[in-house]
């Protein structure tokens, strides 16, 4: 999978390690609003933020490389299909 960490902003770097009640958690959740009103490049810049993670946890336990390919995309899609119900207040890293 491609990791494009380099194209990431410093707020964006840091949300990765965010804490409760911070500015990132706030901005986290500026990117889910504009989400869910329907911007593509909010969904995009979440996909960067998680994937490297979702991808590594994946990795860790599986015996293909293809295999966390394929269910760090089916993670993203289930996402995006649940946008209606995703609740703007949670953070995204524990969905």
């Amino acid at each position: 999978p491609v990791f494009p960490d380099d194209n990431l902003d410093c707020d964006q770097r840091m949300l990765i390690g965010r804490r409760r009640g911070s500015h990132l958690e706030s901005t986290e959740q500026a990117l889910v609003a504009r989400w869910r009103e329907g911007d593509p490049a909010a969904l995009t810049t979440i996909i960067r933020l998680h994937q490297r993670v979702i991808f590594g946890y994946l990795r860790a336990r599986l015996v293909q490389p293809a295999d966390a390919e394929d269910l760090t995309q089916e993670v993203f899609l289930r996402f995006h299909l649940a946008q209606a119900r995703f609740d703007t207040n949670a953070l995204i890293r524990p969905w």
